[in-house]
């Protein structure tokens, strides 16, 4: 009896998160324009985000940049793996739809490495999280192209 408990409990959040999932699906999209289209580090850009579906859905929405590491430590036999979150800043937020008018941003030239090392990966994202009323919320992420700071002499 509790072996056929176990399993319908385990069917029901499958059936649940299957059934989110699904429902995801119908979220509104992002689309990110950036002028120029590769960000460099220490310079302004244009940022344009736009929202593909209804809009109107959207509430209470936030934008955010974020700059995180991720290493990959090996050892002997085992290797592990880390992530660390370097930058975090909300570039903008309201109550209904995101605006049409370009944002500008900026990523530090201090937080991004100016050479590459092995094993070590920098990945820097726009987050957008907004609630939908009676429907799972909507969290995208877009993933934004960086290079370093160009030297000046």
């Amino acid at each position: 009896m509790v072996f056929a408990g176990i399993i319908v409990t385990l069917t029901c959040m499958a059936g649940w998160t299957f059934g989110r999932r699904l429902l995801q699906l119908g979220n509104p999209k992002l689309e990110v324009i950036l002028d120029p289209p590769t960000l460099t580090a220490g310079q302004p850009a244009a940022l344009e985000v736009r929202v593909l579906g209804n809009a109107n859905l959207l509430h209470d929405w936030r934008l955010t940049l974020v700059i995180r590491q991720e290493m990959c430590i090996k050892e002997r036999r085992s290797s592990s793996f880390e992530v660390e979150e370097l930058h975090r800043v909300t570039i903008a937020v309201g109550e209904q739809a995101p605006p049409h008018d370009a944002l500008l941003i900026k990523i530090p030239a201090d937080v991004w490495p100016r050479y590459a090392i092995d094993d070590v990966e920098h990945i820097c994202y726009l987050e957008a999280k907004a609630r939908i009323d009676r429907w799972p919320d909507l969290h995208d992420e877009v993933r934004l192209n960086v290079r370093p700071a160009t030297r000046t002499l």
